[in-house]
Formats: C-alpha cells, sequence, structure tokens
C-alpha cells in the first residue's frame, strides 16, 4: 500500500478508512428500517475502461485516491500528490499484468449497490 511505504507513511498516522461497503441485505435493512417500501437493493458487477493512461490516472486520482490525496499537505505545484499518485501507479503496473503507459487497454472491474425504494 502506497500510504505505507517510509516516502508517506507520516501523513497517514491518523489514517481512517473511508468506505463502508454494505451488502445489498445490509442496505435493504436500513432502507426498511428508515420507513422506504418497494425496495429493490441488488449488485451488478461492472467494468469502467479508460481510453488512454492519462484518462485512467485522472480517473484514480479524482475518484478512487481522493481520500488519500486529502491526507497529504497541499503545494502549489503539487508535487507531494503527484509523488504519491507515481508512487500508487508504479505499485499498479508491478499487481497489473498489462498496464503499462504504453499499452491502450485501462480498466477497472468494480461492484455496483443499485437501490430502487419509495418513501
Amino acid at each position: 500500500m502506497t500510504r505505507e511505504s517510509s516516502e508517506f507513511i507520516g501523513y497517514f498516522l491518523d489514517w481512517e478508512d473511508p468506505w463502508n461497503f454494505a451488502s445489498a441485505e445490509e442496505t435493504f435493512s436500513i432502507v426498511e428500517r428508515v420507513g422506504f417500501k418497494k425496495i429493490q437493493a441488488g449488485l451488478t458487477k461492472k467494468i469502467a475502461e479508460f481510453s488512454s493512461f492519462e484518462e485512467y490516472r485522472l480517473f484514480m486520482k479524482t475518484v478512487i485516491m481522493k481520500p488519500y490525496l486529502s491526507y497529504l499537505p497541499s503545494d502549489n505545484n503539487n508535487q507531494i500528490t503527484d509523488a504519491f499518485m507515481d508512487c500508487f501507479l508504479r505499485r499498479q503496473k508491478k499487481s497489473i499484468k498489462g498496464l503499462s503507459e504504453f499499452i491502450n487497454d485501462y480498466s477497472i472491474d468494480y461492484t455496483r449497490l443499485n437501490i430502487h425504494a419509495i418513501k
């Protein structure tokens, strides 16, 4: 994990995991408990595809890595943010077969929680 590397660990001493990935069943119960009816909750597997490394990097920076980047100090040139993103992407290249700045096949598998209900 990039935040645990010696270069960045000092910024994440107070790290709190910002995510809660509730199951469809947990979500159904919560929505029902707050008064919704005709509830449908389900998970769908999706793939987000990007046309270039730059597009992939921007998505990772502005969506996926946003909670991490909020722990870094801001500087005028974004040097710390850029160094953190570069470190993260280097680690991705090592762990994901085929991820390279020279290959035009960038995608992310994810699971989407869909909720439909009536109040």
